[in-house]
């Protein structure tokens, strides 16, 4: 079951989302809050073609934490949103020519912006790539403790 962008899931359909979530083996893994865990699942049964990333997990956590904690589902509708945009959706199902396009543009923007830096990670031998896709899976939000 895929859904377009711009989806509002009531809590009814959210509900039987829950009902037919699988557990995914590679989110026990990780050291996470169970409610922000079964989030992660249910993003994965929406849109089956995502693979479980840790980042979603990081994601979850963000939205979840801004919205009230006995309504889920606005959380929850605004991270599907978001992970359906097509800036995003790219990164997560690994398609290389765009990733490749915005680390380029990445680079790009860091020479006109702060050349320092860019000539730093050149010294460093350190490769846009090695980080910056992780930055725009996590959004930044693998920065930030749980709690």
């Amino acid at each position: 079951m895929i859904i377009g962008n711009s989806l509002f899931l009531t809590p009814a359909l959210i509900e039987d989302i829950k009902k037919r979530k699988k557990e995914i083996p590679e989110y026990r893994h990780f050291e996470m809050e169970p409610e922000i865990r079964e989030i992660g699942e249910m993003l994965i049964t929406l849109r089956p073609d995502l693979p479980p990333v840790r980042d979603l997990l990081f994601l979850s956590r963000v939205f979840m934490s801004v919205f009230p904690k006995d309504q889920p589902v606005i959380g929850f509708n605004c991270l599907s949103n978001f992970i359906h945009s097509f800036h995003f959706l790219s990164f997560y199902r690994g398609d290389k020519s765009e990733i490749d396009l915005r680390i380029q543009l990445f680079e790009h923007l860091m020479e006109l912006n702060v050349p320092t830096v860019k000539e730093h990670f050149k010294g460093l031998r350190l490769e846009t790539r090695m980080f910056l896709v992780g930055w725009f899976l996590s959004l930044f939000a693998n920065c930030f403790e749980s709690g």
